[in-house]
């Protein structure tokens, strides 16, 4: 199993300078705690040819203390700048970690864990990793912590990412746990899936907070099939099957619920279920 230490070449460890708080920026992020906090540019223009130095200018900061930590390694993400840059962030409850997916358009830039340590920012690209085992194609990357020393990723990737019509697309997906405490990966697979299974594994994978909202039960069908989905790709053949064979019953009882409130409550109650064997850690 690939290991990845956080003292290792791949890792960085800053805050020795003091760096004077940037004009111009936005706290975009802040950890449970309120102590800590992702700084971005927020200017409402920026030159074409600033682009690429402003997305690369993020800051972890300490927000009680109004003070600069760390520049962030391979960052990409400004305000202001439409469908260019996306950042997704993760906190552990103890505020000491985080991780971030940064985005560009089509596809993952870097999954970066941050620690602060004694004053200090500690920092690991798992994106390095990830875009190996996906062979380097365009990938959706997603986390979540499982528990304080392991992190979760999952990647749905694929060859053609605008979807063009006049050429095959082949598509794969990664699982992977890494273990913050060992500096290795404990899990790391990749599988193929055909193009419907990415598009669904894809679906699944957002955050259970952009779950459908309508009260509507197609709208929580499509996020069930979403999560068998990828149940059958990455769960041994025995426990899908136990599972399988429990989603029979459990779908003979709930097309019997006379009310649609009724059915949408069962399938909201089934999915968290699910959820924790796509997620178990």
């Amino acid at each position: 199993m690939k290991t990845l230490l956080w003292l290792a070449i791949s890792c960085t460890i800053a805050g020795a300078a003091e760096i004077p708080w940037p004009r111009d920026f936005a706290i975009e992020n802040t950890s449970p705690d309120g102590r800590y906090g992702i700084l971005v540019d927020d200017r409402a223009e920026i030159g074409n040819g600033d682009l690429d130095k402003v997305l690369s200018r993020n800051y972890f900061a300490d927000l009680k203390n109004h003070r600069i930590i760390a520049p962030i390694d391979n960052a990409w993400f400004a305000m202001n700048v439409g469908h260019t840059a996306y950042m997704a962030v993760s906190w552990t409850p103890d505020a000491k970690r985080c991780a971030i997916v940064y985005s560009a358009r089509f596809g993952f830039r870097s999954i970066m864990l941050l620690e602060v340590e004694e004053g200090r920012l500690k920092q690991l690209n798992l994106g390095k990793t990830v875009d190996e085992e996906i062979a380097h194609l365009v990938g959706d990357a997603h986390v979540r912590w499982a528990g304080r020393d392991r992190i979760q990723v999952w990647c749905t990737a694929t060859d053609n990412p605008k979807s063009s019509s006049d050429r095959d697309t082949h598509c794969s997906c990664f699982r992977g746990i890494y273990d913050l405490t060992d500096g290795a990966w404990k899990l790391a697979e990749t599988r193929p899936l055909t193009e419907a299974q990415a598009e669904l594994v894809t679906y699944v994978l957002c955050d259970p907070g952009d779950a459908p909202a309508s009260p509507e039960s197609a709208a929580l069908d499509v996020q069930m099939n979403a999560v068998y989905t990828a149940l059958y790709v990455f769960l041994p053949r025995d426990r899908f099957e136990s599972i399988r064979k429990e989603q029979r019953q459990w779908l003979a009882a709930t097309d019997g619920a006379a009310k649609e409130s009724a059915k949408s409550t069962r399938l909201r109650e089934r999915l968290k279920y699910l959820d924790k064997f796509l997620w178990a850690p």
